[in-house]
């Protein structure tokens, strides 16, 4: 039931926000009411660079929780609360590989709550990163900049009034 609530909480908040708040080089803070909960959901995001496909993360005042997404065409024939493995690699570093959920509209997610070690892997790998990262699944590959999501991850925290793995957080 956790799950279905999460999932349905996630895939209010789509990319394109009802306003951005701020740019941080090639990624935005965006807020955008929250149809589900009434509340104000905060993410940052960045698009490709043919802009089909974006890659943010949120924070989720109702779950107390944060979400990687993933945003692509080729996830919309994904059913939704199916588990998928994506590859991930940042540029001239080792590849990692990740646990996530289709929304079913086309967006994964890796949740802090349920794909906590890949959630980890995948903080722990971009945060400070200012070059790309890139995901695969199957024969699609997706290329996303880096530069400036430490500064709105940080602001990101500031608006949600939590970070991601924070141990004051109340599950």
């Amino acid at each position: 039931m956790r799950l279905v609530l999460a999932l349905a909480l996630l895939a209010a908040a789509p990319v394109q926000a009802d306003e951005v708040l701020k740019a941080f080089q090639d990624w935005k803070l965006a807020v955008m009411p929250n149809p589900v909960t009434n509340v104000a959901s905060y993410f940052i995001g960045t698009l490709t660079s043919d802009g089909d496909s974006a890659f943010g993360l949120q924070c989720s005042p109702a779950l107390h929780s944060y979400a990687f997404f993933v945003e692509d065409p080729i996830f919309k024939v994904v059913k939704p609360a199916q588990k998928l493995t994506l590859d991930f690699r940042l540029v001239n570093e080792k590849p990692g590989k990740l646990l996530a959920v289709s929304l079913g509209t086309g967006r994964v997610v890796v949740e802090e709550r349920h794909q906590h070690p890949s959630f980890n892997s995948l903080l722990m790998s971009v945060y400070g990163a200012e070059t790309g990262v890139g995901f695969s699944s199957g024969s699609r590959a997706l290329l996303f900049s880096l530069k400036g999501f430490s500064e709105a991850a940080e602001e990101l925290g500031k608006k949600c009034g939590f970070t991601p793995n924070d141990e004051t957080q109340q599950r």
